[in-house]
Order: C-alpha cells, then structure tokens, then sequence
C-alpha cells in the first residue's frame, strides 16, 4: 500500500510537470514580451495616424526620428474637414510617402494601404477608428484623405498636446487560449502640468493572420470612448508659486502588479507534501 502512495506521489509530479511544460511552450507564442511591443507598436500606430507622430519614442541627438507619417511637403492640397456634428472647415492635407514605426516601414500609396498597415496590428473592426480624429473639436473628421488622384493625404491638426497619454509601465499579463489581456499604467496629460494616473488594459485576440489588438479600456481611453477619470487612481499637479508636486490619490484599490501560476503554486504544495512523507519512510525502515 505504502509503495502505490508512493507511486501515485511521484505520477503526480511528474504529470504536473509535464503539464506546466506543455503551458510553457503554448504560452511561448505569444508571452508577455510580445505583448508589450505589440502595444507599442499599436500606440505608436494610432498616435501618427491622429497626429502625425508619436513623441518620446525616438530621440536620437536630440532629432526626432520616428516613429511618424513621412510625408511629401511639396505634395499638398486642400480638404475639407467635416465633424460628426455637421460643421465644416478647410484644412490642407500633405501627401504621405511611408508610415514608420520603431523597427518598420510601410511604403504608401492608397488609403487602402494605410488600413492595411493598421489590421497589422488591429483587428479590422477597430483599424477604422485611428483614420478618423478621436478627439474634440473635429470628432469623426477623416484625417487620412484620399484625392481624386488615387494619393491618401495627411491632414495635420497640430492644434493639441500629443499623445494625450503617455505609457508608464506594465502590469499583469493573462493569456487564455486565444485572448490575453495586459495592464497598463498611463498619464492622461491635461495643460499646464496636470496628469490623471490610469490604470487600464488593453485586449489582444489570436486571429488566423496572428495575434492583434482587440479592444479594452486602454483602447477606450485612446479612443476617447471611455472617461480617464473613471479609471484615474491618482491626479497630480505642479504648483508654480510654491514649486512642489502635489498628488492627490483618488483610487486607492489598483491591484498587485506581481503575476504569480496558480498550477505552479499546486505542484510546488503537493513536492512539500511528499517530500516529508518520502523522508518518514526512510527513518521508519532504517528505526
């Protein structure tokens, strides 16, 4: 009797370990790593397709160098802007030449092209939203324009502060089968040194092309569909005349960063239980 315990001990670990090694190699195909630089990339993307650039990400000597819409500034014509709420405004549009992210360039020569570039990294339900201004005064305007000529056109605003978030740091990553979910901390920038710290997630789903940017309420605050003080823990501001920070905490509750495997916590508790028991048998053979 004793020997089947002891069998059915080691069958247990054993199989357990085989299972947390079948979980590591499902999980390699897409880890925390690849997570994190598909939404950069994303954030990227959607930031030069509101604004033209995205800020903070490559500074070399001072010089920007992208990511960024490049464009041809002697290629320009004028369009009109059309808002959701009917009004209407000229603006003038420059051709684009290629989209540049961190370590790619995407030639351009349709608007086809520029959603194309976008499914890349959305799903193509949500690829449509970075086309079109997401923020106040001109919401639904189409920034992205293609001519009578078959060129697409970028129609610069340049009239806001951008990005209106800035990504801070990462917290828990979850992966179930073909969707996984990542935690973001982000600064809602307001003018003069005013920023809501939020804590959001942002969506990924495997699809047959690979995996891509589903939605979440990351993606929300991008969009503007969901509100940065619902999902503000903190908000902080510099005070001119005394030069301090002030914090004021708004949320205390943002959860644990930390990620821990609940199946890995149960083989470790079942190696604590068989270990003693093994060692027992020992000294009971050798009294």
């Amino acid at each position: 009797m004793k020997k089947v315990i002891s069998l059915t001990l080691i069958l247990i670990l054993v199989v357990s370990a085989s299972l947390l090694s079948v979980g590591a190699q499902g999980a390699s195909d897409f880890d925390r790593a690849q997570a994190e630089k598909l939404f950069k990339d994303s954030y990227d993307l959607f930031n030069i397709y509101q604004d033209g650039c995205s800020f903070g990400s490559d500074i070399v000597n001072g010089v920007y160098e992208g990511p960024w819409i490049i464009c041809d500034y002697n290629d320009r014509l004028d369009f009109t802007i059309k808002e959701t709420s009917g009004a209407e405004w000229p603006i003038t549009g420059e051709r684009i030449l290629k989209i540049k992210l961190r370590d790619k360039e995407y030639d351009v020569k349709s608007k086809a092209d520029v959603i194309a570039v976008a499914e890349n990294y959305y799903l193509p339900e949500l690829a449509k939203y970075l086309t079109v201004s997401c923020q106040e005064p001109d919401r639904g305007s189409e920034l992205i324009q293609e001519a009578d000529n078959g060129k697409v056109y970028f129609c610069r605003r340049g009239w806001q502060v951008w990005p209106p978030y800035h990504i801070k740091d990462y917290g828990k990553f979850r992966k179930n089968g073909d969707n996984a979910t990542l935690e973001v901390y982000a600064n809602r920038e307001l003018m003069a040194m005013k920023f809501y710290h939020c804590k959001a997630e942002i969506e990924f789903t495997n699809t047959e092309n690979g995996w891509r940017i589903s939605g979440g309420s990351m993606f929300d605050l991008l969009t503007e569909t969901a509100d940065y003080k619902d999902l503000a823990y903190k908000y902080s501001y510099y005070n001119y005349g005394d030069n301090y920070w002030t914090e004021i905490v708004l949320n205390p509750n943002t959860g644990d960063t930390s990620c821990y495997s609940t199946h890995l916590l149960t083989v470790l508790s079942i190696a604590m239980i068989a270990i003693p028991t093994s060692l027992i048998r020992k000294s009971r053979r050798h009294s």
